[in-house]
C-alpha cells in the first residue's frame, strides 16, 4: 500500500513548478520557519507571558526528545531504506546525506 501511495504521490513530481518548489522548499526550510515562529513566541508581550514562554519552552523540548531520541531507536529497531534506493523508477527531488538512505522512518 504504501508503495502505491508513493507511486501517487511521486506522480505529482514535475507537474507543477509551483508544486515542486512547495515541496522542497517545505522538506528543506520549514524547520527554520519554525524556529523563527518558536522564537518569537518567546519574546512576543503578552499578557500570560510565563505560560506562554513556558509552553514553547515544552514543546521545543518534546520536538527535540522526538527527533533525537525517538527516531533514533525506531531507526534502530525499524531500518528500511528510502524509496529510491530500492525502487528503480523513482528519484529523489532532494539531495540526501549517504548516511539516510536506509532511515526512510521515520520521515
Amino acid at each position: 500500500m504504501d508503495v502505491q501511495l508513493l507511486h501517487y504521490l511521486y506522480g505529482f513530481a514535475g507537474t507543477s513548478h509551483y508544486l515542486d518548489w512547495a515541496g522542497i522548499f517545505l522538506a528543506e526550510y520549514s524547520q527554520y520557519v519554525w524556529a523563527v515562529f518558536l522564537a518569537a513566541m518567546l519574546w512576543i508581550p503578552h499578557k500570560k507571558q510565563l505560560i506562554n514562554r513556558t509552553m514553547v519552552v515544552a514543546g521545543l523540548a518534546a520536538a527535540l526528545i522526538a527527533r533525537y531520541l525517538v527516531k533514533s531507536v525506531i531507526v534502530l529497531l525499524y531500518a528500511r531504506p528510502r524509496p529510491f534506493v530500492v525502487l528503480p523508477d523513482v528519484h529523489p527531488l532532494i539531495a540526501t546525506p549517504l548516511s539516510e538512505h536506509f532511515q526512510s522512518f521515520p520521515s
